[in-house]
């Protein structure tokens, strides 16, 4: 996560591949960063968002993530 900046958080599908909310590994993995932050990097897909709140984003598993709630709404 950190070859997108110190602020980004795993999300989407690949987030709730994480949660196990979804079964088959996806392809592309998603990750939420602030406008501020990301480089593009092959088969990552950029998603950005104003801020970052820590409470939001958890860590689960060792990596920093979207709740669930928010994962299922993305």
């Amino acid at each position: 996560m950190s070859a997108c900046g110190p602020a980004a958080v795993l999300s989407h599908l690949a987030a709730g591949y994480l949660w196990g909310f979804v079964e088959e590994e996806p392809e592309v993995v998603d990750v939420t960063v602030t406008r501020e932050g990301s480089r593009r990097h092959d088969g990552v897909r950029i998603c950005r968002t104003r801020q970052i709140p820590g409470t939001e984003f958890p860590w689960h598993a060792g990596v920093r993530v979207t709740t669930p709630v928010r994962t299922l709404g993305d």
